[in-house]
């Protein structure tokens, strides 16, 4: 009787560890993008905001404004809900669909980004968005697994984490890697004129990419398969951040380096006039 007593105790100190650490977390995931926020507003407002809107300026704002709310709206959750446990199935599922599908409309701002410029770099050639495939494939893919989880019975514990690993989790990583492989071979492709400034952004920009989604499928998947649960504080929360730092900091350089004095001399003296003129015209289209 003792013995299950302690077992008991141990397993209850052992759960209240493991929200005590979430709640850190999780205040700190947050506290990280709001300190990206302040110490970027005033280069946002002066390159973001004055600009003329297209495009990439909304999916910039989604990044940037999305992903802040989530995290407010998640630490909200984790406050007023899980730290007081337990958690009800009903509102784990909804809590996890929201972490979830905001985490991969993050993704899908980061990609669409990306192979804009990749767009521009191949002077608007069509056979470059063919990599819109696997992109956009692999936040299909995490969409499946989402939906399947939420709509499960008894998927979740007490604290919200999923029970089991999906067998989609695998072949998404796989096409994550594969996919971010492809959209930085094609930026490295242009690496012998990339001596000009504006390309040498793009190329640099997927050798950051690749190694965010590379990354966090490398730390995520192993580590759900090895304890055969998902954690969504793992796979959803700091991932959240880190890709929407990484998305909003590649656009605004983008545009920083756009409007900086002396813009119309970053291309360095090419022998062939073509080429020039091929780069001022990326640079003017560069989203």
């Amino acid at each position: 009787m003792l013995s299950l007593l302690q077992n008991i105790s141990t397993r209850i100190q052992h759960e209240q560890r493991a929200i005590d650490a979430r709640n850190y977390s999780s205040f700190a995931a947050l506290a990280v993008l709001v300190l990206d926020h302040v110490l970027s507003c005033r280069s946002e407002y002066k390159y973001i905001w004055q600009a003329k809107f297209r495009l990439p300026q909304f999916l910039y704002l989604i990044s940037r404004y999305w992903a802040l709310s989530l995290q407010i709206m998640h630490y909200t959750f984790v406050q007023k809900y899980l730290i007081h446990g337990p958690v009800s199935s009903s509102l784990c599922k909804i809590w996890f669909s929201l972490l979830g599908s905001g985490c991969i409309m993050m993704g899908v701002c980061m990609n669409l980004i990306l192979l804009l410029r990749l767009y521009a770099l191949y002077m608007k050639d069509s056979k470059i968005l063919a990599l819109a495939l696997p992109l956009i494939g692999q936040h299909v893919v995490a969409l499946v697994v989402v939906g399947r989880a939420v709509f499960k019975d008894d998927a979740f514990s007490d604290t919200c984490d999923l029970y089991h690993t999906p067998i989609e989790a695998l072949p998404l990583g796989i096409l994550t890697i594969v996919s971010q492989a492809a959209v930085w071979l094609a930026a490295f492709k242009k690496r012998k004129i990339a001596q000009a400034a504006v390309l040498s952004l793009v190329v640099r920009e997927s050798h950051w990419t690749l190694a965010v989604f590379g990354v966090l499928a490398a730390i995520m998947i192993p580590y759900s398969f090895a304890t055969q649960s998902v954690n969504p504080f793992i796979i959803f929360v700091w991932p959240t951040t880190f890709i929407s730092m990484t998305t909003c900091t590649q656009y605004a350089q983008a545009q920083i380096f756009k409007r900086s004095k002396g813009v119309g001399h970053r291309v360095y003296l090419f022998n062939h006039h073509q080429l020039n003129r091929e780069l001022l015209s990326f640079d003017a289209r560069l989203p």
